[in-house]
């Protein structure tokens, strides 16, 4: 079990720059035994930040974790050109808690978000006055998007907690943890408003909302297209994307098999029971998704300007039928999701950017969700400091120091 001590300056000053020095170190190694090696054509140039979060995803799920029969080759190419860290540890064994860490920088003794309940009560959504790694990189001149599940914030009562209002310029996907059970919804969210979707919810009393009886639209589909929609139309300026899948989340209210998704693929011939040939193809799906992605990265000549990273909120779960010791989901480590054990907070992390993060190699450094926020505000050459008696952030741009 990973144990963080509460930020106090020096600690959040120097976990600044932690992450990407990990990164840098590596790369400045390479660099040393490689003779002819050229500098970037990104060089100085603040990066795109690409943060790619799954859903429920164990540590064992992935090919270059060590995985043996849910096929990942998108991302396993992505460890073959990055960074792959084996020390990777989220905010929280459940989802909202653990998104709150993402987002605000602070571990869960200061956390607005400590549970999974619907973020209608303030313990479960952010206030106003709370800063998050959206709002500092808006600050900082990025353009900002969240695409899929928020969790942290709803509009009935609290309508501050809405991502919008967090430092997202755009949002399309989830803001109820329960909705977001339901991958074929009747609507979803676009910024501040509902967009009609033309599934309908099954009629039955007893399956409340999360169970459509005609299912149309696939929202991680929906969901990855809005994301290379999102790059295509801020290629030309510096941009941040939390590209927040539901994938593999079971839909806890489909009894039989909660693992949804519009085809099996090359699972469908498996003699694996129902769920696990469900689970398989949702990650495989996403996978395929994020090779597209990348792909993308590429045929708009941003790749070597862009950091990618890619990881899980939580553990992997044991809900609608799975059985995440079918594939080892938890790889070498005890428990899953919902367990203070590593088997629900040890995930996977891949960390990809051409010329800056070394290639095809490993670090067991430890990384842990808080990092992210000074992270990304280093990158783009700001400075987030916490005063650890208000809690409150300060930014210092950096972009004139030489």
């Amino acid at each position: 079990m990973l144990i963080v001590s509460p930020p106090t300056l020096t600690t959040m000053a120097r976990r600044a720059l932690c992450f990407s020095l990990i990164c840098m170190a590596w790369l400045f190694t390479a660099q040393a035994k490689a003779a002819k090696s050229e500098p970037s054509a990104s060089t100085g140039k603040r990066p795109n930040i690409i943060f790619i979060l799954a859903d429920d995803l164990g540590y064992g799920d992935v090919g270059c974790f060590g995985q043996k029969q849910i096929k990942t080759p998108h991302l396993d190419q992505m460890a073959s050109e990055g960074l792959r860290f084996t020390q990777a540890y989220a905010g929280a064994p459940v989802c909202a808690p653990s998104r709150c860490v993402l987002m605000t920088g602070m571990h869960q003794g200061h956390g607005r978000v400590r549970g999974n309940v619907e973020a209608t009560t303030l313990p479960a959504t952010l206030l106003a006055e709370d800063v998050t790694v959206a709002s500092v990189l808006k600050d900082a001149g990025y353009k900002t998007g969240l695409i899929g599940k928020w969790g942290l914030g709803e509009p009935q009562k609290n309508a501050h907690g809405l991502p919008n209002r967090h430092g997202f310029d755009y949002f399309y996907g989830y803001l109820k943890q329960g909705h977001a059970h339901n991958y074929y919804p009747d609507y979803l969210w676009q910024n501040e408003s509902k967009v009609k979707l033309p599934n309908v919810i099954s009629d039955d009393p007893a399956l409340k909302h999360n169970v459509s009886s005609k299912q149309v639209k696939y929202s991680h589909d929906l969901f990855a297209e809005e994301a290379l929609k999102f790059v295509r139309e801020h290629k030309d300026q510096p941009f941040f994307l939390d590209l927040s899948f539901t994938i593999p989340h079971a839909n806890d209210e489909a009894v039989d098999n909660g693992m949804e998704v519009p085809s099996l693929g090359e699972y469908e011939k498996t003699d694996w029971p129902a769920p696990q040939k469900g689970y398989a193809a949702m990650v495989s799906r996403m996978d395929g998704d994020i090779g597209r992605l990348f792909a993308l990265l590429k045929e708009l000549k941003i790749d070597d300007n862009t950091l990618v990273i890619f990881t899980s909120d939580n553990g992997a779960h044991q809900e609608g039928g799975f059985n995440p010791r079918f594939f080892n989901s938890s790889g070498p480590f005890r428990g899953f999701k919902g367990n203070v054990t590593d088997g629900g907070i040890h995930e996977p992390m891949i960390a990809r950017w051409p010329g800056h993060v070394p290639v095809g190699k490993t670090t067991d450094a430890p990384v842990y969700f808080a990092d992210m926020m000074p992270t990304f505000a280093n990158l783009a050459k700001w400075k987030a400091v916490r005063d650890p008696k208000t809690a409150k952030i300060e930014l210092f741009d950096l972009s004139n120091d030489v």
